[in-house]
């Protein structure tokens, strides 16, 4: 009998897919010439790609998810452009112009009675929307951000359900926002180079010289990486995993060459940033998901341990010269010790700490939570400080650094409840999909997905995921979860027929 393996995965699904090229070009360019022109140039050829883009999307609205990555992690490099009174990204243009699209698309389709919504996800949106008005009735909410939020997310939610209903399209949107995470890896890992502070953007692009400003001062700090946004470390990571996943499991021989250099890089800018919590869930995911795909005889152990071997000795071969060039060898040091010293985790869970024991003081906000954003941007400044103040030293951080508590303490138990059974539900289903078709192709895509919103779960422990733009792509995943059936034997067809 013929074995089926996980090394046609991939290659089937997207043989009769024709492969567009286009957003990744129209992108790429304004990304690399990021690194030798200036701010101003960059800006105005942004603003022409904004305008081809903006045409495909009205032409044909499924662009908007083929699109969307690069606006989200790219518009920052055409800075702010000033209009009404205000400062705006290109990406919030492009929100200007899916709202239009999304009204008129929402009446065509209720004309003709094909709406779409998921139960549990409405009514997530409807306790977001209570625990937003309840921020605002108790005075812990100062701002409106989180309607926008919530309306982006709607807006989201509409363009994956109704256009990215197949494995297929599923495929071309991770995609992109792979390649645009690459991007935005090489754009990261220059700026480290030159000594500049993306995060900074919103205020000022700073650049400094890291060296000399050692020697003045005579300090010792590491220097991170930073990207435009925090959250940009969870698209690194979950474009990782994927294309971890897919050089060492799905037997491509033609691209191997080019995902090692994707992956290359995405290592490279992980290694920068050093996000300690983000690199061990990754390895927790890996070790996982090798665990997996021999338990259920998926891959072959030699030829696996083989591959394995080959694709670490060249990632270790080019990585290690490159960080050694990268940092002195009191910044190696430095990177060493934060990554064996336990002293950040404590610092963590005595902001923890104050914020729960700060929380239980308001019983109605207990059900119903502080507020949407309350503790990033959004709540009252001087009652959102006494949730972010340490217990031990008492320094006041810059929120608190876990996604799931902030999440429980902004929406409260109620949503929160809704959010955890929403999440795993969409994990398992991605899971139980994937075991089902995993001797097929169509098995691919939910395993990434399964992996993706896994890791996801591990990082935001200790980590921070907002609402805002970098939140997207886990929300999408959760999306094409929800839309997998557990008992799904698609796909199967064809194989049983080989074997016989």
């Amino acid at each position: 009998m013929k074995s089926i393996t996980i090394n046609t995965i991939e290659e089937r699904l997207l043989s009769d897919q024709k492969k567009d090229y286009f957003f990744k070009i129209i992108w790429t360019i304004p990304a690399i010439l990021k690194l030798v022109l200036e701010d101003s140039k960059i800006a105005i050829l942004s603003l022409f790609v904004f305008l081809i883009c903006s045409f495909k999307i009205i032409k044909k609205p499924e662009n908007a998810l083929l699109a969307l990555p690069y606006f989200v992690i790219l518009s920052p490099i055409a800075g702010f452009f000033n209009a009404l009174g205000g400062k705006f990204l290109l990406s919030d243009f492009l929100f200007i112009l899916l709202f239009i699209q999304f009204l008129f698309l929402v009446v065509q389709r209720v004309k003709n009675k094909l709406i779409i919504f998921n139960k549990l996800l409405t009514l997530l949106f409807l306790f977001f929307i209570a625990s937003f008005v309840t921020g605002l009735i108790f005075n812990t909410l100062e701002s409106l951000k989180p309607l926008l939020f919530l309306f982006q997310l709607q807006i989201i939610y509409f363009y994956t359900k109704t256009y990215a209903q197949t494995e297929k399209e599923q495929s071309s949107i991770i995609k992109e926002w792979i390649f645009a995470t690459f991007l935005g890896g090489i754009i990261l890992i220059y700026s480290f180079l030159t000594g500049k502070v993306l995060q900074d953007f919103a205020v000022t692009d700073s650049v400094i010289d890291i060296r000399e400003y050692y020697e003045e001062h005579g300090l010792e700090y590491l220097f991170r990486a930073t990207y435009y946004y925090s959250g940009f470390i969870f698209l690194v990571g979950i474009s990782v995993i994927i294309m971890s996943v897919k050089i060492f499991f799905t037997g491509y021989k033609k691209k191997t060459i080019l995902y090692l250099f994707v992956l290359f890089v995405l290592l490279l800018a992980l290694i920068l940033m050093n996000n300690k919590t983000v690199i061990f869930s990754l390895l927790i995911i890996i070790c996982y998901s090798i665990f997996l795909l021999i338990k259920n005889g998926i891959i072959n152990k030699r030829k696996f341990l083989i591959n394995s071997l080959v694709v670490v000795c060249l990632l270790c071969f080019g990585m290690f010269p490159l960080v050694m060039n990268f940092f002195d060898s009191d910044q190696l040091s430095l990177m060493i010790n934060r990554f064996t010293e336990p002293s950040s985790f404590f610092a963590r869970t005595e902001v923890y700490r104050t914020a729960l024991s700060q929380w239980i003081l308001y019983p109605f906000q207990i059900f119903m939570g502080m507020g949407p954003d309350f503790l990033d941007n959004s709540g009252v400044i001087d009652l959102a400080v006494e949730f972010k103040k340490s217990a031990e030293t008492g320094h006041i951080e810059g929120t608190v650094d876990s996604g799931w508590i902030s999440y429980l303490i902004e929406l409260g138990v109620l949503a929160f409840t809704i959010l955890i059974v929403v999440y795993f539900k969409s994990m398992i289903t991605a899971y139980k999909n994937f075991i089902n078709r995993r001797r097929s192709s169509a098995g691919f895509i939910p395993f990434c997905v399964f992996l993706s919103l896994l890791f996801t779960l591990i990082a935001m422990s200790t980590q921070m995921l907002g609402y805002t733009k970098t939140c997207w792509l886990p929300f999408q995943l959760i999306i094409f979860g929800l839309s997998y059936k557990a008992n799904d034997y698609s796909g199967m067809t064809n194989v049983l027929l080989n074997e016989a």
